[in-house]
């Protein structure tokens, strides 16, 4: 909510336009994805580590990073730029970089900070791209590898209990929440000056 406030107060106008209305637009093409993803998420309580559940709690959780995470990062990154006067446009801060770099940017700028302890790149690259090697289960344990292909391969490995996803997709869930809400109370703290301005 702060960081929404400190790029209005650079130019309030040109903020709401370009930013706020901006990722408001973008987050509407994102409501089927969420309707569905929450019914994925009401039944992980109901999934045994014997059957599909850690296969389920993979797919939940690549839905949730790039169909969730990705459009309110992608709003930080807008607001940062915005502040620092780098900003071309929003679209720019939405396609412009991926995932793991928009998330860099972010913490570059934002340490400490624990807003987005969920997301792991690597297991993200693997559960995006599993091929024959990206995804094994063993057990409780489900073990990414994102693998860098080329002569030779170079390989980043990340070993997560089922548990430990689900804590991780609750943990971008969180992050996710807290930026809906403070998205929702910022439209209503400048309410009054949209209504002014045609």
């Amino acid at each position: 909510l702060d960081l929404l406030h400190e790029g209005f107060a650079k130019d309030p106008t040109q903020f709401i336009k370009k930013v706020f209305f901006e990722f408001q637009q973008s987050i509407r093409k994102t409501e089927r994805n969420k309707s569905r993803i929450y019914k994925s998420l009401a039944r992980l309580g109901e999934l045994k580590i014997t059957d599909d559940g850690p296969l389920e709690f993979v797919n939940i959780y690549r839905s949730v990073v790039s169909e969730l995470f990705d459009p309110y990062i992608s709003l930080i990154v807008a607001i940062i730029q915005f502040k620092e006067g780098i900003f071309s446009s929003y679209v720019g801060a939405n396609l412009g970089a991926q995932e793991r770099n928009k998330v860099e940017f972010c913490l570059a700028r934002l340490k400490p900070s624990h807003l987005f302890s969920g997301y792991n790149p690597v297991v993200r690259n693997a559960v995006t791209h599993p091929g024959t090697d990206g995804l094994r289960f063993e057990g409780n344990k489900i073990i990414f590898t994102n693998i860098s292909r080329g002569v030779p391969p170079r390989s980043d490995t990340v070993t997560w209990t089922a548990d430990e996803l689900n804590h991780k997709i609750l943990q971008l869930m969180d992050f996710i929440h807290s930026a809906h809400i403070a998205v929702n109370i910022f439209g209503i703290d400048i309410s009054d000056m949209i209504r002014e301005d045609k």
